[in-house]
């Protein structure tokens, strides 16, 4: 259940680089759909 506690470090890095981009890449995705 927490294993991603254990280490904080790991989960930052990996959720820093991948998750920024999919946050920004679903963004640009809901603007294109949505042009109101």
């Amino acid at each position: 259940m927490r294993p991603f506690l254990a280490g904080p470090g790991r989960w930052r890095k990996r959720r820093g680089r991948r998750g920024k981009k999919k946050m920004q890449r679903q963004r640009q995705r809901q603007r294109q759909k949505n042009p109101a």
